[in-house]
């Protein structure tokens, strides 16, 4: 029977589960190396499809929309006041105006596209982290089956 404190240890619920310790940095090159690709794939997506665009127009993102702004009115505000701020910054900042006109862009749509990508990229981060746990639980469980054979 473990004791409050073994259960309240990271150590505990990953070995408890197959992932040990030589895991951990394969775990985050993982983690990192699927994060960053799929932010690089969503900034190119968001920029070609203009997701925020698409989903604002439609009955269902409305419909959601206006009911985190019911429900999270401040927040929702903070968060919209400071994703136009940054993209117009960003947009006519002489610095960043250089990045997109390398790739052949244009610097307004560029920063909103990275805005609504980093918006993405947090709220998926979750899936992220779960989907490199499971690599990581599927890869010990291969070796295992190996060793035993």
């Amino acid at each position: 029977m473990p004791t409050v404190s073994e259960i309240f240890s990271h150590k505990y619920w990953f070995e408890k589960n197959g992932i040990h310790a030589k895991d951990v940095p394969i775990a985050l090159v993982y983690f990192k190396t699927l994060s960053y690709t799929s932010y690089g794939i969503i900034l190119c997506a968001s920029y070609r499809y203009r997701f925020a665009n698409k989903l604002l127009k439609s009955k269902i993102g409305r419909n959601v929309v206006n009911s985190i702004k019911t429900t999270f009115p401040k927040t929702v505000q903070k968060i919209e006041d400071s994703s136009v701020k940054i993209s117009n910054y960003l947009s006519t900042n002489k610095y960043f105006q250089k990045i997109p006109e390398v790739l052949g862009l244009k610097a307004k749509r560029f920063s909103k596209a990275l805005v609504e990508t980093t918006i993405i990229y947090k709220l998926s981060l979750p899936l992220y982290f779960y989907g490199t746990y499971k690599l990581i639980q599927r890869r010990n469980l291969n070796k295992s089956v190996e060793n035993e054979n």
